[in-house]
């Protein structure tokens, strides 16, 4: 009687360690994801804000005069490669294209603000990650949006 029952019960630890695995497997994944989308959106902003940082102080000419054109280009490098001049970028994608450089005047402010923007498509590793309950693959497509403002000084 003992011997039927073990016999019964020989692949029952097959089958609970496949269905545990999808589990195990899918957790790791959105884990990953997770992980690589906080640290891209981390990087980009990191990188907005020095770019904001380099505007700032070299968007006024000596006479003061506001010359976002002059320092546009070097600040979009800024932003992409983390130096004024060429370099490799630090967030794959991320060209200076997706990086605006403006300029506000608030109200009762004596300088003009610099306001530094980057859009950076996330591209994730795994496109989809299956949804074993229901019909919805999950996607981690994204696009981060990141901006710092910053006064201009001299």
């Amino acid at each position: 009687m003992f011997k039927a029952r073990k016999t019964r019960q020989q692949g029952l630890a097959m089958v609970e360690f496949s269905i545990s695995m999808l589990l195990i497997i899918f957790l790791l994944m959105v884990a990953v994801e997770l992980g690589r989308m906080l640290f891209s959106y981390t990087i980009l902003t990191q990188q907005v804000r020095a770019g904001a940082r380099y505007a700032s102080l070299n968007a006024l000419t000596p006479a003061l005069a506001l010359d976002l054109p002059g320092v546009r280009p070097a600040t979009q490098q800024v932003v992409v490669t983390g130096q004024a001049q060429n370099g490799t970028s630090v967030l794959s994608g991320l060209t200076a294209d997706n990086v605006s450089v403006d300029s506000i005047f608030p109200s009762g402010a004596a300088k003009p603000h610099i306001v530094v923007t980057a859009a950076y498509a996330y591209t994730p590793i795994f496109p989809v990650i299956p949804n074993f309950w229901t019909a919805n693959n999950f996607s981690f497509n994204t696009t981060f949006t990141s901006t710092a403002t910053m006064r201009a000084i001299r």
